[in-house]
């Protein structure tokens, strides 16, 4: 962050794709002690995107992960 301000950036979008929830974490440290800091080293704009939540789509394919990871499973669970 202090590289993007020392080239003169004045706006940031942030995001954490380790998080696919929002959260205290994720709204605390980036949203606001993040926007503080960048503010102070002459950032104008700092703006968090949010977690992908229980977005349609999101849900959609972690519903596949967990079928394709249960399918092997209950294959073998099968009487041949």
């Amino acid at each position: 962050m202090r590289a993007l301000a020392d080239t003169g950036a004045k706006r940031l979008l942030v995001f954490s794709p380790a998080f696919v929830a929002d959260c205290l974490e994720t709204n605390i440290e980036l949203g606001e002690a993040l926007k503080g800091d960048f503010e102070e080293l002459g950032g104008e704009h700092l703006q968090l995107v949010e977690s992908l939540n229980d977005h349609p789509r999101w849900i959609a394919g972690l519903q596949e992960m967990v079928m394709a990871t249960l399918a092997p499973a209950e294959a073998e669970t099968q009487p041949a």
